[in-house]
C-alpha cells in the first residue's frame, strides 16, 4: 500500500490505484517508494520542450544533409510556489507549516535511488507527474500521469523574513519556490504510429469528438494521393491539389 504525503487533505483518503488527485494539484508519484505529494500551485509556469534528433551527414555537391532520424524527446520545466496558508490545516487547501516542510523533506529524499542492506541499488528514482488534464498520460492512460525522471529539482524555503515562522528556536518557511525540469519517457508513442494518430488524444485530456481538423487531414490524403468520402476533405484535397 502507497503512503500518502499530501500539501493538502482529501478527507483523509488516499487515491485509489493508478489515479490522482484533486485537478488543481501538482501531484508527484515517487515509483520507487510509492509515495504520492502534492501541492497547490501558485504562480505557475510550464515549457513544454519536444526535441527531435537527427544525424545530418553533408556529401560534396549536395546542398542539403542525408538526415537520418535518431530520437525524440520530450522535456518539461515547471516552476510554481507551494505556500504554508495557515500553522493548522483548516480546510481541504490549507497547508500547515509543519506539513509543507514534512512535504517536501520526504520529496527530496525520493529524488535519491532505493538501496538493499548492501548499498546496492535496487530501484533507481523514477516518477510519475500530473497535473490536471495539461500534464497527464494519453492514449487511454490518462490519469496515470507522464511517466519519467528529473534532470533537476530545486524546492528552496523563501528567504523573506515575513515569510517565515519562528518557533522553539526553530525556522519555519511559509513558502516554497519549486523549478524542475522532467523528462518524459513515452510509453505509448509507438503503439499510436500504428493507428490514425491525428484521431487521438495524446498530450493533453480534453471533451470533443472532433480531434484534428478536417483541412489537416484533407491535406494529408491529398499528399499521399489518398480519396476521402467526405466532402469537406474533397474540397480541401482540391485546393491542395490546384495550389
Amino acid at each position: 500500500m502507497s503512503e500518502y504525503y499530501p500539501n493538502t487533505k482529501f478527507s483523509g483518503e488516499k487515491p485509489k490505484d493508478n489515479l490522482l488527485p484533486d485537478s488543481k494539484l501538482i501531484v508527484i508519484k515517487s515509483l520507487t517508494y510509492n509515495v504520492f505529494y502534492s501541492f497547490l500551485p501558485y504562480n505557475f509556469k510550464m515549457t513544454e520542450i519536444l526535441n527531435p534528433d537527427w544525424n545530418e551527414q553533408y556529401v560534396i555537391g549536395r546542398t542539403d544533409p542525408i538526415s537520418t532520424f535518431k530520437r525524440m524527446t520530450r522535456k518539461i520545466n515547471i516552476s510554481f510556489e507551494a505556500r504554508a496558508v495557515s500553522e493548522k490545516n483548516s480546510s481541504n487547501y490549507d497547508v500547515s507549516i509543519e506539513e509543507l516542510m514534512h512535504t517536501v523533506d520526504h520529496l527530496k529524499k525520493s529524488l535519491y535511488p532505493r538501496y538493499d542492506s548492501s548499498q546496492v541499488m535496487v530501484t533507481p528514482p523514477l516518477f510519475r507527474l500530473k497535473y490536471g488534464n495539461i500534464i497527464n498520460a494519453g492514449e487511454g492512460s490518462f490519469n496515470k500521469g507522464v511517466f519519467g525522471y528529473f534532470n533537476s529539482f530545486t524546492a528552496n524555503p523563501s528567504t523573506d523574513i515575513n515569510k517565515m515562522f519562528f518557533y522553539e528556536n526553530k525556522i519555519y518557511p511559509k513558502v516554497y519556490n519549486f523549478d524542475f525540469n522532467f523528462t518524459i519517457l513515452n510509453e505509448n508513442l509507438v503503439n499510436s504510429q500504428q493507428q490514425e494518430i491525428l484521431k487521438e488524444r495524446y498530450f493533453y485530456e480534453y471533451e470533443t469528438d472532433n480531434h484534428h481538423l478536417q483541412s489537416t487531414l484533407a491535406a494529408n490524403e491529398a499528399g499521399a494521393g489518398g480519396v476521402s468520402s467526405n466532402s469537406n476533405a474533397e474540397a480541401g484535397k482540391q485546393k491542395v491539389l490546384n495550389s
